[in-house]
């Protein structure tokens, strides 16, 4: 089983000390992509905007994908950028609408 935040939903007491009879490592979660955008601003100078995009079949089937979503966008915000594309991703000309959007629309995911 795999799962990016195994405290939230349940599977473990905490990241720190999971407790029970449990071994193995979890993805990154959104805690971890603040950090990202914090690397990526750093090392691109000027950057005041990023946009969001996902697997929108994969989102889909993850429990807390819109609180995760949520706090990606926190993170942004808090930085002082903003997220002018956020878009869900079915197939290749879905990335090309999403790019085309630039600056003017924003889509809540699932």
């Amino acid at each position: 089983m795999g799962s990016s935040i195994p405290a939230e939903r349940g599977l473990v007491a905490g990241h720190s000390r999971p407790g029970g009879n449990i071994t193995g490592f979890t993805a990154p979660g959104a805690d971890w992509e603040g950090k990202r955008l914090e690397l990526l601003k750093e090392t691109v100078s000027g950057l005041s905007r990023v946009a969001m995009l996902w697997n929108a079949m994969h989102a889909a089937n993850i429990p807390g994908w819109a609180a995760y979503y949520e706090q990606v966008r926190a993170a942004a915000t808090t930085l002082g950028l903003t997220v002018p594309v956020a878009a869900g991703i079915h197939q290749a000309d879905d990335l090309n609408k999403a790019l085309s959007m630039r600056c003017t629309t924003s889509v809540t995911p699932p």
